[in-house]
This record gives C-alpha cells, sequence and structure tokens, in this order.
C-alpha cells in the first residue's frame, strides 16, 4: 500500500492540536508517514518537537515567523 506525505500542516496550533490524537491516528489509518508541521508561533514548535517523540511517525517540524513589510 501507498505511504503519503502530508506537505503542509498546521496540527500544532491552538485549534487542531487539542484532537491531536485523532488526527495521528487518521494519518496511521490513512497511511500518512510523514509530515511538514508549519509552525507560525514558538509554541507551536515545541508542540511539534514533543509530538516527534510521541509518535512514530516522521514529523519534520517548520518555523515560520512573519518578516518586518518595509513602508
Amino acid at each position: 500500500m501507498p505511504e503519503y506525505i502530508d506537505s503542509h500542516c498546521h496540527i500544532t496550533c491552538d485549534r487542531l492540536f487539542p484532537r491531536i490524537d485523532e488526527i495521528m491516528e487518521n494519518c496511521k489509518k490513512n497511511n500518512v508517514s510523514q509530515l511538514l508541521v508549519v509552525c507560525c508561533e514558538r509554541q507551536e514548535a515545541l508542540r511539534a518537537l514533543q509530538l516527534k517523540q510521541k509518535y512514530p511517525i516522521r514529523l519534520l517540524p517548520l518555523k515560520m515567523s512573519a518578516k518586518p513589510t518595509l513602508s
């Protein structure tokens, strides 16, 4: 059976993180073997690092930061 990669997800955001066990179980059921977790806040990045230790799935946290605009 093929394995899949979610190339852009925000599973550590405040809205989704409370459902993380359900989300990770759905990944397992659907053969999603890797997740590129986009983190917009420091807390989201810390959550992603915790998930790497808890779940056997390959999580790749990516910290994004807003760049100041010139006006």
